[in-house]
């Protein structure tokens, strides 16, 4: 059903033009979405997808985060971050991203608090039992998370107070004319 016997107008005598080859069967990947990923709209399939045969699942033309790293050249870093988030360290990128588009920023399968709940569901219940910081009662956990890896534990994007000024920087400014409290000089 791929292939048109004796002619076509497609190049390779493909019976039907681009991704609406595959979407004739695949019709879940077809979807209209928000946020589709480029390689699917500008490539197409066979950017990711062997079209006949593969040694990897899913036909993809190579093994699992390989294939995203192909374009995504920012994600070899990450795996060997001093912190690597743990499904990117695995090469899991599918845990948390839609590789063929989604409704949510960032092909995230769902919105980032979700996401990060799934497997931090201890953090979801200890937060909702006492006053949230503001990025957290907006389900954003990227104000403060690098997603992917980077230095610091528990993946914060700095240490101490530096991650603090940044949203809160006039606060953070030290009056030369005042007694300093000591956590805060010291940057706790």
């Amino acid at each position: 059903d791929c292939h048109e016997p004796h002619a076509s107008q497609q190049a390779k005598l493909i019976a039907r033009p681009g991704n609406a080859l595959c979407t004739e069967c695949h019709s879940d990947q077809n979807k209209q979405v928000a946020f589709p990923h480029a390689a699917v709209t500008d490539g197409g399939c066979i950017t990711c997808h062997k079209p006949h045969a593969s040694n990897n699942a899913a036909l993809l033309r190579e093994p699992g985060a390989d294939t995203c790293i192909s374009c995504h050249s920012d994600l070899p870093a990450a795996m060997k971050a001093a912190v690597p988030h743990a499904p990117v360290a695995a090469g899991e990128c599918a845990s948390c991203h839609n590789a063929h588009g989604s409704d949510v920023k960032g092909l995230l399968k769902d919105r980032t608090d979700r996401l990060c709940y799934a497997c931090h569901e201890d953090l979801e219940i200890a937060f909702a039992k006492t006053a949230a910081h503001q990025p957290v009662r907006a389900g954003d956990c990227s104000a403060c998370h690098t997603p992917h890896g980077g230095s610091e534990a528990k993946l914060v994007k700095k240490s101490g107070s530096a991650l603090c000024a940044d949203c809160h920087g006039e606060l953070m400014k030290d009056d030369a004319a005042s007694a300093t409290h000591a956590p805060f000089a010291s940057g706790d």
